[in-house]
């Protein structure tokens, strides 16, 4: 997108204030300005619709709409940046407009060219801004999509602000101020939001879509979950960039999951507080590890049996001693004994 090129859209009923406007921004140097004109709401959701803008000028009072229903409107089919013509008495209404999203006001009859220059030079570089970041946004959610480990992504824009709050009040030892039990940790999940989740993650959970995976996120929760909140609101309390740990939990299918949790906190990225967070399913290396711990406790106690039954002692006591004690490693509900007697003729009764 060219500076010297430049498209506005002028949404005035007034075509006294429209010429008026239009022959200021004629005297801005350095631009070539190409400018459309709508005299109602309707007419440049029309105009919005067919054609791209850099920048668009609305009017507060239309013949078919006002104020805040207008911007509102306009903002669903317009992505260039939207400045508010407001009259002296209107100004409280503009600046309203302002803290929903438009860029600025202007107030009719105090405005000149070098003001409008700054705004239309402010104008494009917030929309070649956007396009940026709306490019970015999607390679980065195309990767998201296409990766092999479930990654979702959470605005803690609530949490971090609940927590500062608390700071502010002197609050020093978060976790001792919280003592986070179950109920408590559910309350601190209401207070992050979530803004995406890949299919692996959805999969892994037994999800068929975000909206499902929200609504029963805390059923998942076993008792580990306290000490998992535990550590990432020390994390966030003490603005760390990264956490791990290891959760289990209990999915939508009543599967018990064995999970590598790493956070990454992004911070303030595009007017909230955002955080990845990556999945990952042990499950298998955790009945694994659990496996090869069992065998070695099973190995020990054969060891250990046999070490029993080589002692000197009573015979019926060094067994069941040794049965005892193989059968605790071995998990056993019954165990027996069977005396074998070698005969002279080779037979074994």
């Amino acid at each position: 997108m060219s500076y010297l090129k430049t498209r506005i859209l002028i949404v005035e009923d007034n075509l006294q204030d429209f010429i008026i406007f239009k022959e200021v921004l004629s005297q801005i140097r350095d631009f070539f300005i190409q400018i459309e004109h709508a005299e109602d709401l309707q007419s440049a959701i029309e105009k919005a619709t067919e054609s791209e803008f850099d920048i668009v000028f609305l009017d507060l009072f239309l013949p078919d709409s006002f104020g805040q229903e207008s911007f509102i409107a306009l903002r669903k089919v317009v992505k260039a940046p939207i400045v508010i013509l407001s009259g002296l008495s209107d100004e409280s209404i503009a600046l309203d407009i302002v803290k929903q999203g438009a860029q600025d006001y202007i107030v009719k009859g105090e405005f000149d060219a070098n003001l409008l220059e700054k705004t239309v030079v402010y104008s494009i570089e917030r929309k070649k801004y956007q396009e940026i970041l709306e490019e970015s946004e999607h390679r980065y959610r195309t990767i998201i999509e296409s990766v092999s480990i479930a990654i979702a992504e959470y605005d803690y824009s609530e949490l971090h602000d609940y927590l500062e709050s608390l700071r502010s009040d002197g609050v020093v030892d978060i976790l001792d101020y919280l003592k986070l039990d179950m109920a408590k940790v559910k309350a601190m999940r209401k207070k992050i939001r979530i803004t995406n989740i890949n299919p692996v993650g959805l999969q892994l959970h037994a999800c068929s879509s975000m909206n499902e995976f929200e609504k029963y996120s805390t059923s998942f929760y076993l008792p580990e979950a306290i000490r998992y909140y535990e550590g990432f609101i020390s994390a966030i309390w003490n603005k760390q960039e990264t956490f791990s740990f290891e959760l289990p939990f209990l999915n939508r299918a009543n599967e018990l999951i064995y999970t590598l949790k790493r956070w990454k906190f992004l911070g303030n990225q595009a007017g909230f507080y955002r955080m990845l967070i990556s999945t990952e399913d042990v499950t298998a290396l955790k009945n694994k590890e659990a496996e090869l711990a069992h065998n070695g406790e099973v190995m020990q106690a054969v060891a250990g049996a046999a070490s029993i039954l080589l002692n000197e002692g009573d015979l019926e006591e060094k067994i069941e001693l040794a049965i005892e004690k193989v059968g605790l490693a071995t998990l056993a509900d019954k165990m027996a004994v069977f005396l074998l007697h070698p005969q002279e003729d080779g037979s074994i009764k």
